[in-house]
């Protein structure tokens, strides 16, 4: 497999740090009262930085602020927002254990068992997906397990669920809008993505959403640099389809107000069970107390809550299609 590097594939955002050791990041929809969108991906950055600095040393001219460097060490001057001010952060390039033999000029030789566990290791993956579902959405699973663990403020079930059918709508888009109970399914997911949201955007959920585009990026750009452990991730015109935002940010907003994931996803048996399979896939490689978390926030009196008590799922989507 050849590297991305010699394709001439990398990111402008790597090349910059391959050559400058300088990176600014791209501006996102974000509540500005919170710490940048791109803090919460820092940590994956940092192993990118190492991995194509691994060979380098600093240069003259980008001589990190920090109370001391160590031979050796690099540090990638990236520029971000504190608050509504332009600011730079040292950021120091750095791999996970599993990652320290690695080298910039030889990835491509590495077994792919090495570099798939520092991605894993990278995101913090402690239990494999045990629910069956398509290997191009694995990675996916993972970064949406790693914002679960890391956002802040602190992402909602709502917000998740929001997510998981914009993966179900780029996949319906993709492979299966010919077929029979799709097409109704379909249109009434592009509906609710062409509505717009009374008072304006949901800053708060624009803030959490960025956090997770921001994490999705760089684990995509990893992968790629890491010459694709996850060989079964989407290309990029195809990734696009993972995330919708006006679907994703209407979905939130209609959820938040009571209604279910299978509101919006009768009329076929597929596409419900996609959902299920990839809610489930989250869950189950979360660790305990994040899902508790998810799950308290939870109203008691949400029509899903109440469904799970009397087992009527079926029910409460029929009557949420007759509103």
């Amino acid at each position: 497999m050849r590297m991305p590097l010699s394709e001439g594939n990398l990111s402008s955002t790597l090349i910059d740090a391959l050559v400058l050791q300088r990176v600014r990041l791209r501006a996102q929809v974000e509540n500005f009262e919170f710490p940048s969108s791109h803090a919460i991906s820092r940590p994956i950055r940092q192993v990118l930085y190492g991995l194509l600095l691994s060979d380098q040393k600093q240069r003259d001219d980008r001589k990190p602020i920090v109370a001391r460097v160590n031979p050796g060490e690099c540090y990638v001057e990236e520029y971000d927002r504190e608050g509504l001010t332009l600011t730079i952060f040292w950021v120091k390039a750095a791999c996970p254990v599993s990652g320290k033999d690695l080298h910039l000029k030889t990835l491509n030789e590495a077994p792919r068992e090495l570099r798939l566990k520092v991605l894993n290791d990278t995101l913090g993956v402690s239990k494999l997906i045990s629910t069956p579902i398509a290997a191009k959405f694995q990675l996916p699973v993972y970064v949406t397990c790693y914002w679960l663990s890391k956002a802040d403020p602190q992402p909602c079930l709502e917000h998740l669920w929001a997510l998981l059918l914009g993966f179900v709508f780029g996949e319906l888009s993709d492979r299966y809008k010919g077929e029979t109970g799709i097409a109704l399914v379909l249109k009434r997911l592009n509906n609710l993505g062409s509505h717009t949201t009374p008072g304006g955007p949901d800053l708060m959920a624009a803030h959490t959403y960025s956090q997770w585009q921001a994490c999705m990026r760089d684990t995509y750009k990893l992968n790629q640099l890491l010459c694709l452990p996850q060989a079964e991730l989407w290309p990029d015109p195809e990734l696009a389809r993972l995330y919708s935002g006006p679907l994703v940010h209407q979905a939130a907003a209609r959820l938040r107000r009571g209604a279910t994931p299978e509101s919006f996803l009768s009329g076929g048996p597929m596409p419900l069970q996609l959902f299920r399979d990839l809610e489930r896939a989250v869950l189950d490689s979360l660790d305990d107390d994040v899902r508790d978390r998810l799950q308290r926030g939870l109203p008691q009196n949400h029509p899903t809550r109440r469904a799970q008590t009397r087992g009527n799922l079926d029910e409460l989507a029929r009557q949420f299609d007759q509103m």
